[in-house]
């Protein structure tokens, strides 16, 4: 999913937890933590075969977490970029940034 993504038509394909009976019908989580130039992360999500119904990037410091974006389909206004508009000072920068949420499809990740 990160690498290939998903065509605007296509349902999201994966296997199914299949050790427990009930996670087969349920949404999935992914969440990965990766470092970049000595600074930690925690990128995931939470899908089904529809859609991507929650998305996040953290940063992990030591005394809390730091929000960088995250995405929620339930909500009337999915994305909240706040924390990374903020860091950003290019108004041209923002903007694309805000272009891109706002065109990410439901299947896809941001």
């Amino acid at each position: 999913m990160i690498l290939k993504g998903t065509k605007n038509d296509q349902s999201i394909r994966y296997q199914n937890f299949r050790l427990d009976s009930d996670s087969i019908q349920g949404n999935s989580r992914i969440e990965y933590e990766f470092q970049i130039k000595g600074k930690n992360y925690a990128y995931g999500f939470v899908f089904n075969s529809t859609e991507i119904i929650e998305e996040w990037l953290y940063e992990i410091n030591k005394k809390n977490d730091s929000k960088i974006f995250e995405r929620n389909a339930k909500l009337l206004e999915s994305f909240n970029l706040d924390a990374i508009l903020k860091k950003n000072k290019i108004e041209e920068q923002k903007q694309f940034l805000r272009f891109v949420a706002k065109g990410t499809p439901n299947n896809q990740l941001f």
